[in-house]
């Protein structure tokens, strides 16, 4: 019950936990002696540490997910219902997870947290706000006489004087006799009540959160699925050229309102210069205006937010313009994917799973090319009152790895940057230590200079770092520093942009939690075509629909095909049905595709968006038929350069002898089940013994593998891995007897014999 609950933002509890800390000085200047040290009033470490210490345990402070939109959203409106800590046992109650009646239309009914925390970290629904009595408030539709007439904004408590109305269900019976009684719920019952009464209306989108209203067809997928694509949409990466979606929501169009990224005009004017780094407008007041674009802004997802200007030179803008938009809005709607044909099919045995056959065309296009940003810190300090320098006078170096450099030692603005390439020339020197001072003495007269060891320590990049340098700052702070005691005086910062283009491992998905590895880029001349020489941009296997029971993404495809034939879009509500009645999508759907054929001139009627293809290398049929459909595809964070990993040898578990989790830590890669499949499903047998056995946790077979690398000797036959001796152990500790046998034939007496041996040591 949450009628009597306060809930608090993460600000107003920090607010909290400083008030005390300010009462504590207080009471100290209040009780001010002679024999108190004014110094331990003005160091203010102790209370700032404290301060960072509660920061750093508090659970519900995080760092903000700042991969698009809609995971900075999520992100913003998430809650936590459960006062106790999550480790506490009440947790280990299943009432506490379930979602009761009377938060319906305050707490979404789908997003949540998956994992220990599910069902207690919740999400707010779309138009759920907070009141001044920090109470949860929501809008509700006043239906008096089957009409809506004005809205009320009700807390928790206030709704139950009305009775909430949900869905236009009626009973076959009551649609030709009388359409008054409908079902109604009233303090957590449901009673059947008369229309003319005094009931309260809440849509099914009202009932959902941000995400969710943003998929199409939500109503026609597994719940569980489409917690999944809420998941997915908060990974999309930004791409530089998105498309506009075919088939969309009402709510593309306001998620900006959400978050005031986006350069808004302050004054009535008329726009004078317009470029990607600034905008000028020269108000009625004739005064000038300017508005900084800020084109290299880090997010914490490593991803490069830029702004593009949608406004023109001569232009007359009123106040509340937007000016410029980031990469996650196209035309101040929100898009982040393009529009893909389809194709459900079979082709070369490369869609095993939940792999997916990408056409060539979509490389060559760039369609989902997004922008990184990776950044280069280095540090010159003072050492034994010697400074480190930068320098172009590198000793041991052709001039050739000198070519990007400028005259300090700097790498230069817009060089292409490729791997292994000096950023940074860093020159260390040290002191010469030498036994006989006399000869030191000698040749510090002949030359006029000291002796020094001076060390070459470049900055170097990696081998993912392929991208171009964008910008270079220079930071110097040294008297600072030197309060501090500090030995840095000069830091410089290099800004590099990388394109991530598509390429294969990478991850792609659609709106309906459908996402798959990108295992085959096949070329255009080698994709199959249908009679008019369209080809497919992506070939998924089509039994992942039907098992995961995500048939939205079916009606998106019917009509995205009918929105390509036709050249139009299509807005979308999930209150469709509930408006119209059951059968409007069906009849709607099929009114338009017969329309569509006939655009074409297709004579057949309705064939379910199924067609048959030609073979690019014979120019014959496809026996079986190809469901095609027009999709609109994201790209996920999870790139395949990101996860790979080159480990030779580091630490493993005691218990299983297999390589520890973490990047940090040097840690192994784990290979799951699904990559097992695809391994299953190319038939390498030697990857899998190499994973299996030399690779993990066979300890035998990792030492032959080192003594071969090291000392070219031979590998003999694997042996049995840790995990299978534990999986014996366990189950001789529930009375289990396995015994183990080497079972050989005797070829002079042609018998098999066993004989027992001991895995086990």
């Amino acid at each position: 019950n949450i009628y009597n609950k306060k809930f608090y933002s993460v600000i107003e509890h920090l607010s909290f936990k400083c008030n005390i800390y300010i009462n504590i000085l207080k009471d100290q200047l209040l009780n001010f002696t002679k024999n108190l040290n004014i110094n331990i009033l003005l160091n203010n470490k102790k209370y700032i540490n404290i301060i960072l210490e509660n920061i750093n345990i508090n659970p519900l402070i995080q760092y903000s997910d700042q991969t698009n939109y809609l995971s900075e959203i999520n992100q913003k409106f998430k809650i936590n219902m459960v006062t106790t800590g999550l480790n506490s046992k009440l947790i280990l109650n299943n009432n506490l997870r379930e979602l009761p009646r009377n938060v319906l239309g305050y707490i979404s009914l789908i997003n949540t947290n998956e994992g220990l925390t599910c069902g207690l970290v919740n999400y707010l629904t779309i138009n759920t706000n907070l009141n001044i009595k920090y109470k949860f408030t929501t809008y509700y539709k006043y239906l008096f006489y089957n009409k809506y007439n004005f809205k009320l904004i009700l807390d928790i408590f206030d709704k139950n004087f009305y009775n909430i109305y949900f869905n236009k269900i009626y009973l076959k019976k009551n649609i030709n006799f009388n359409k008054n009684i409908i079902l109604t719920i009233n303090k957590n019952t449901f009673k059947i009540n008369n229309i003319i009464k005094n009931i309260i209306y809440i849509p099914f989108t009202y009932l959902l959160s941000f995400i969710e209203n943003l998929i199409p067809f939500i109503h026609y997928n597994d719940s569980i699925r489409n917690l999944m694509s809420i998941k997915m949409h908060t990974q999309v990466v930004p791409i530089l050229y998105p498309t506009l979606s075919s088939i969309i929501t009402n709510y593309n169009f306001i998620i900006n309102k959400y978050l005031n990224y986006s350069i808004v005009s302050y004054q009535e004017g008329i726009v004078i210069y317009v470029s990607y780094i600034k905008i000028i407008i020269r108000d009625i007041f004739n005064r000038q205006i300017i508005y900084y674009l800020n084109n290299f802004k880090k997010l914490n997802q490593n991803i490069l937010l830029t702004y593009k200007p949608i406004v023109w030179v001569g232009e007359r803008i009123n106040i509340g313009k937007i000016l410029a938009v980031n990469s996650n809005l196209l035309y101040s709607e929100y898009s982040l994917g393009n529009n893909l044909l389809v194709g459900y099919g079979s082709y070369l045995g490369y869609e095993y799973e939940d792999a997916v056959i990408i056409n060539k065309k979509i490389l060559y296009n760039n369609l989902y090319t997004s922008l990184h940003l990776n950044i280069y810190e280095v540090s010159l300090n003072i050492i034994n009152n010697i400074p480190e320098i930068c320098s172009i006078n590198l000793p041991k170096l052709y001039n050739i790895h000198k070519k990007y450099l400028d005259k300090y030692g700097i790498i230069k603005e817009g060089t292409f940057l490729l791997p292994n390439t000096i950023l940074v020339s860093k020159l260390i020197f040290m002191p010469f230590i030498f036994n006989n001072k006399s000869l030191v003495n000698i040749i510090n007269f002949l030359f006029g200079s000291k002796l020094r060891i001076f060390k070459n320590k470049p900055v170097i990049s990696t081998i993912n770092d392929i991208g171009r340098i964008i910008k270079i700052e220079v930071l110097s702070n040294y008297l600072y520093n030197k309060v501090k005691n500090n030995n840095i005086y000069l830091k410089i910062r290099i800004y590099i942009g990388i394109q991530k283009y598509l390429q294969l491992g990478d991850k792609i998905c659609n709106r309906h939690g459908h996402k798959g590895v990108i295992s085959y880029i096949n070329d255009i001349n080698d994709m199959p075509y249908l009679n008019n020489k369209i080809q497919p941009d992506l070939f998924v296997s089509a039994i992942g629909i039907p098992s995961r029971i995500n048939i939205g993404q079916i009606l998106e495809g019917i009509y995205g095909l009918n929105s390509l034939y036709l050249n139009n879009r299509y807005i979308i509500s999930n209150n469709l049905n509930n408006n119209y009645y059951n059968n409007y999508i069906n009849s709607f759907n099929y009114y338009k595709y017969n329309y569509s054929n006939n655009f074409e001139f297709n004579k057949i009627s309705y064939n379910y968006n199924k067609y048959f293809l030609k073979n690019p290398f014979t120019g014959h049929l496809i026996h079986n038929s190809v469901c095609l459909n027009n999709i609109y595809y994201y790209k996920l964070i999870h790139m395949v350069k990101d996860k790979l990993r080159y480990r030779f040898i580091g630490l493993y578990s005691e218990l299983t002898q297999q390589p520890i989790k973490g990047n940090t830590k040097q840690g192994g890669q784990r290979f799951g089940e699904m990559e097992v499949w695809a391994l299953e499903a190319f038939g390498a047998s030697f990857l899998f013994k190499e994973f299996f056995t030399y690779k993990s946790d066979d300890i035998k077979s990792r030492k032959l593998l080192k003594n071969y690398l090291f000392n070219h000797n031979k590998i003999k036959n694997t042996f049995i891995s840790e995990t299978f001796k534990l999986i014996i152990k366990e189950l001789q500790s529930l009375a289990i007897n396995i015994e183990t046998f080497c079972v050989y034939n005797d070829q002079n007496s042609n018998l098999i014999e066993k004989l027992p041996i001991n895995i086990i040591y």
